[in-house]
């Protein structure tokens, strides 16, 4: 299921997509990606990506959605998390929610273990 955004219109949804879910304003669009996902994986990206990935980081913590895998693919994303955890005050609560695998069937693993639902800690 892939949901879409008219103002990327121009640009042809994914081809394995096998449902197309279409949103008026990129404001929509990240709000059924948060809240309908089971889970969320993050592929390499750009600065549309990371927005994505924050956004459901800090959902998740906040426990604004129910728990669910926040999945990072590939060793740029350990260099990503290694760099906030130097430049910002990220807590051991916060990283604890995000895992980093090396391949496709690990993050596969990851999406589908019922082991692997982190849980929130709201801030209060």
């Amino acid at each position: 299921i892939g949901v879409t955004c008219d103002l990327f219109s121009h640009l042809s949804p994914n081809p394995w997509l096998t449902e197309e879910r279409r949103t008026t304003t990129l404001h929509e669009r990240l709000w059924v990606m948060t809240q309908e996902a089971d889970g969320y994986l993050a592929l390499r990206g750009s600065i549309g990506t990371l927005s994505e990935l924050t956004l459901a980081w800090s959902l998740i913590y906040t426990g604004s959605v129910p728990p669910r895998p926040l999945v990072l693919l590939g060793e740029p994303y350990r260099r990503l998390l290694q760099a906030l955890a130097e430049t910002t005050y990220l807590r051991p609560e916060e990283r604890s929610l995000v895992r980093v695998v090396e391949t496709v069937a690990e993050a596969v693993e990851a999406l589908r273990s019922p082991t692997y639902r982190p849980s929130p800690n709201p801030r209060g």
